[in-house]
């Protein structure tokens, strides 16, 4: 199949990637973001055979901006000419979509019922298959699942102590996120470290943010659970925190359970904690600056992170390697070192060297003598969405 294409959407509550790969090589010719959908900075940026582009786009909903790539590809007509199959970020599967799947008529109807599991991103998600659908009749949409990857975790991590009946009917279980990164970035570490199966624990960490567990290619436990909103403290998103509070706040606010799930949602985890912002190189810079706010949002963060770290020594027993990916955990030599200072422990080393080169992604930046290895790995949700595109369409399915 050389010189054909896929193109990839990875479609978000307010902002879309894109990419467009060759299959000769795997090297994307188009790859670019709308972001600040519904705002007006919107934005659109893209690298287009090696030439940067961008300009503003202003008052465009997610299915305009979905137009205006759509657009763009198909006015390259070369491109466009060579495109085989689509692959599509889905983030929730729920019971029924268990692994990358080609979209039928009977397969959208199923998703549009995992809306309700992921409210903030399944919807942007069919949309961007049925604007595809319209636009490409002619090739074949593949669903790539952020779930599927958690699939075969074990009953023991994946359990809620709630009613089995309830939970079985409703299908209430940890479902887990971030899987499409968190497999790029076993893979990636295999490679790097010259082995086949090994153990790893890969902290996805951006505005959204995620541990797991992976024990020779299984994901055996993950920090997101049957919605986003659990686990860490993340950008807008307030993680862990007792159930009961959504009743108490209920009664003191007088405050809807919709409401009270928002404000967890969007108005919490970093936000909330500094008073200001959810970038995280703000929030550094007013560490630095003493700022107390700042200072306790950081490090409620970072401990969060490091107890996750910890706890999944108990499904792995042994762990190889230690990862950092997502926009922090790529990004912030800082962030990195502060959670390693909490698992000492662990006889985790740090290379203060390397870790503070910011060209050193997708490398060791751990000393010889740590207990295991700690690398930083650039995420790539769309080069994972091409690789399991491919993987189907190849079949014949």
């Amino acid at each position: 199949m050389q010189s054909k294409h896929i193109l990839v959407l990875n479609c978000g509550s307010s902002s879309i990637k894109f990419a467009v790969f060759s299959l000769e090589n795997n090297k994307h010719i188009y790859h670019g973001i709308i972001d600040n959908i519904n705002n007006d900075n919107c934005h659109l940026s893209y690298t287009a055979h090696g030439i940067l582009c961008g300009k503003h786009i202003r008052g465009k909903s997610t299915h305009d901006a979905l137009f205006t790539i759509i657009n763009l590809i198909k006015q390259d007509k070369d491109i466009c000419n060579k495109l085989v199959a689509i692959g599509h970020r889905v983030v929730h599967g729920g019971n029924d979509f268990k692994q990358s799947t080609i979209i039928s008529k009977e397969n959208i109807i199923n998703l549009k019922k995992t809306i309700t599991l992921a409210p903030l991103h399944n919807p942007a998600n069919i949309l961007g298959i049925e604007q595809c659908l319209l636009a490409f009749p002619n090739l074949k949409n593949i669903a790539v699942f952020d779930t599927a990857f958690h699939a075969r975790m074990p009953n023991l991590a994946s359990t809620y102590a709630i009613d089995p009946d309830i939970a079985n009917k409703y299908g209430i279980k940890k479902y887990g996120f971030h899987g499409i990164n968190h497999n790029y970035v076993y893979d990636e570490v295999c490679k790097l470290m010259g082995k086949g199966a090994i153990n790893i624990i890969s902290a996805h960490l951006g505005n959204g943010a995620s541990i797991c567990a992976i024990k020779a290619g299984v994901s055996v436990d993950t920090s997101m659970g049957f919605t986003p909103l659990s686990g860490l403290v993340m950008g807008t998103r307030s993680g862990d925190i007792d159930p009961g509070i959504h009743q108490f706040l209920a009664t003191q606010l007088k405050l809807s359970i919709g409401e009270i799930t928002n404000m967890l949602n969007k108005q919490s985890g970093l936000l909330a904690l500094s008073k200001c912002s959810y970038d995280m190189r703000q929030l550094e810079k007013k560490y630095n600056d003493g700022d107390r706010d700042a200072i306790l949002a950081i490090n409620v963060f970072c401990y969060k992170i490091a107890q996750h770290i910890a706890a999944y020594m108990v499904p792995l027993q042994t762990c190889d390697a230690l990862v950092f990916t997502g926009g922090i955990g790529e990004n912030s030599p800082f962030i990195r070192d502060i959670v390693i200072s909490h698992l000492n422990f662990l006889n985790l080393k740090l290379c203060h060297k390397s870790n503070n080169d910011q060209a050193n992604i997708n490398n060791l930046i751990s000393q010889e003598t740590s207990k295991m290895n700690i690398f930083t790995i650039k995420a790539n949700e769309e080069l994972m969405i091409m690789k399991s595109t491919y993987e189907i369409i190849s079949r014949g399915d």
